[in-house]
């Protein structure tokens, strides 16, 4: 009886193994998350470059697995305000790519970074800033990457959107990250607020984390064509911060507007920040909600003013538009998600402020869910109506958003759409529960034009002063005919396209697999059957024998499609249930030293995560393992 036991348990387990494997049928391919990464408007499309991405690979059998970026990033992608979606669009179709280089050389020469800002005009774009991830491939300090969408200045032909290397010749270093950035169309300019750096100003990499708080105000001109040229301003009458929010105000010759921002950012370090760190972060940085640094590019001037109102709690890696009313009678700055930048386990806000200038009046305009919450984002405005809300995190790499990877925030009526179109759209026009507060209607008219009392008097003749040069508009958008946003577009790697007629590639490997470990298992129990009975026949003291072969037998069968496990290359965690999108309490850094922790509330089976310290001749793969 026994032996038929083993047996049948032996055929149950190979039928289950077989089943597994037959139901693991890949539907689509789809972004679990995408966070810090560099973002910047062209015209009618957005460019997105670096950060961390997290694919997740959807199964017929509601289990995904997944799996980290690899030469995926060595791609700018693109997004066309052109195009129409909706909750149910899969991004992996609708965005475009721009392989960075070509001919392979992108890893080097423009590798992929983390954080950092993406500088651009009406016609170029150039990445500035952040950490490479992976070490000993940072470029030389001059080194930049950049992108021409349109030609500009002398005529030069002929002209061809292309990548671009240009060089920084003026005594700036690109050696910084976690700051906050902003670029002026209308002025050909780009900016680049405080950050972190190496205190010699060294490189800085996932494996030399910058350590000091970068006290400068870095400028950059891209009016002449593909000849940047910088510079760099020391902070002066106003405290250096990370992961702030750089605002820009069409006032006088332009006013810059810092709002947020955290002393000790966690997000860069590999384990979580000190007590007096946190102690530090808990006494200075709600003054960064409670009083907004703002900087005069007409005099070179740093000026601060307290705000009143629904004042917001300390935060940082949120994301900001600016809404004008008509007659420019008030600026309203809408800030969206972000967290306290202490504890990387907490959740980020899902709630919409608005900063009201020049009144300086905050307030709350939406309330969103604990569960949907970004940081790490980036948002954009395609109409004058409208937030687009890109990528983020939640509380660790491994938890996935709530929520498409794009969502869309109608800036009149205060709440999130279900879709957009690129024909639906309509004018600015200043929520009530705003004039309820500065006055005048929706069209303009606030009548509250300045604060309570000004904390400087000059502030008052900045914004008495108006704006003259003209800001192109691009709207409204013809509907895109494709579904493509951009040449190039293409399906992550392994993607079954489609995948509704027909079975993934690699189902036939699985399957060649599949059978012939069906056959070599029927032939060693054959064996194990046959040794049974002639030990029992022969030697019937040696019984136990069989039992320890059978369980060699089970455990190499479990064992199968285990990879071998690298010293320091990987760390495990559970794997992600469909429905169990923030479980994960990860400990890591942003910057991309990984040491993932197992979710506590997962089905027992396993997977691999990557380490992004590894070399990657490929995509980072989180392979699903037999649960035991």
């Amino acid at each position: 009886m026994k032996s038929s036991s083993a047996i049948a348990g032996l055929g149950l387990a190979f039928i289950s193994m077989v089943n597994g494997q037959g139901d693991k049928v890949q539907t689509n391919v789809d972004f679990c998350n995408w966070y810090r990464f560099r973002a910047g408007v062209i015209r009618d499309t957005v460019y997105l470059d670096g950060g961390s991405l997290l694919w997740q690979r959807n199964f017929q059998d509601g289990r995904p697995i997944l799996e980290k970026a690899g030469p995926d990033l060595d791609n700018m992608f693109t997004l066309s305000f052109n195009s129409s979606f909706d909750m149910k669009t899969n991004f992996t179709d609708l965005l475009g790519r721009i392989p960075r280089l070509a001919g392979g050389d992108a890893s080097l020469l423009a590798p992929t970074y983390i954080d950092g800002t993406m500088f651009y005009s009406d016609y170029t774009l150039l990445t500035y800033g952040g950490i490479t991830r992976r070490p000993l491939q940072t470029p030389t300090n001059s080194s930049l990457y950049g992108y021409d969408a349109y030609q500009y200045g002398p005529f030069k032909p002929p002209f061809k959107p292309g990548s671009i290397l240009p060089q920084i010749h003026e005594d700036v270093t690109r050696y910084i990250t976690h700051g906050a950035g902003v670029s002026v169309p209308s002025e050909n300019k780009g900016y680049y607020f405080s950050g972190r750096q190496r205190e010699n100003g060294d490189v800085i990499d996932v494996a030399t984390q910058p350590n000091i708080t970068a006290n400068t105000l870095i400028s950059v001109d891209l009016s002449r064509f593909d000849e940047p040229k910088f510079a760099r301003d020391n902070l002066t009458g106003v405290t250096g911060r990370s992961n702030a929010e750089l605002v820009w105000l069409p006032v006088s010759d332009g006013v810059m507007v810092v709002i947020g921002g955290v002393t000790n950012p966690e997000s860069i370090y590999p384990s979580p920040i000190s007590s007096q760190e946190k102690e530090e972060n808990t006494k200075k940085d709600s003054a960064f909600m409670e009083t907004v640094s703002l900087y005069d590019i007409g005099t070179g001037e740093w000026y601060s003013q307290k705000t009143t109102g629904d004042i917001p709690p300390a935060s940082n890696s949120f994301c900001s538009v600016v809404g004008e009313a008509a007659d420019r009678s008030s600026f309203n700055i809408y800030i969206y998600g972000g967290y306290n930048g202490t504890e990387r386990t907490v959740r980020p806000y899902d709630d919409v402020h608005v900063l009201s200038i020049p009144s300086f009046t905050w307030t709350k305009v939406y309330t969103g869910e604990s569960n949907m919450g970004r940081r790490a984002h980036k948002c954009v405005k395609p109409y004058p109506d409208q937030m687009f809300v890109i990528g983020g995190q939640y509380t660790s790499q491994t938890s996935c958003l709530v929520g498409p990877l794009v969502r869309v925030f109608n800036l009149n009526e205060l709440k999130f759409k279900d879709k957009y179109d690129p024909r639906e759209w309509s004018g600015y026009v200043v929520p009530d529960v705003i004039t309820k507060k500065i006055g005048g209607t929706g069209k303009g008219g606030a009548t509250k034009t300045q604060p309570d009392s000004w904390d400087n008097d000059k502030l008052g003749d900045i914004f008495g002063k108006k704006y003259t040069k003209t800001i192109q508009k691009w709207y409204p958008y013809e509907p895109a005919k494709a579904t493509s946003s951009a040449p190039g577009t293409t399906a992550p790697p392994g993607e079954n396209k489609g995948a509704g007629g027909g079975l993934p590639r690699w189902v036939g490997a699985v399957l060649g697999v599949v059978l012939g470990l069906i056959f070599i298992t029927a032939l060693a129990v054959v064996w194990l059957i046959f040794r049974r009975r002639k030990e029992r026949r022969y030697a019937p003291s040696l019984g136990g024998t069989s039992e320890v072969a059978r369980r060699r037998i089970l455990g190499w069968m479990y064992g199968m499609g285990q990879p071998s496990h690298k010293p320091d290359m990987t760390t495990t965690s559970t794997e992600i249930g469909i429905n169990d999108k923030h479980a994960s309490t990860g400990i890591y850094s942003d910057s991309g030293i990984d040491s993932v922790a197992s979710p506590n509330n997962h089905p027992p089976s396993t997977i691999v995560y990557s380490d992004i310290n590894a070399p990657e001749a490929g995509s980072s793969p989180i392979h699903e393992m037999h649960g035991k």
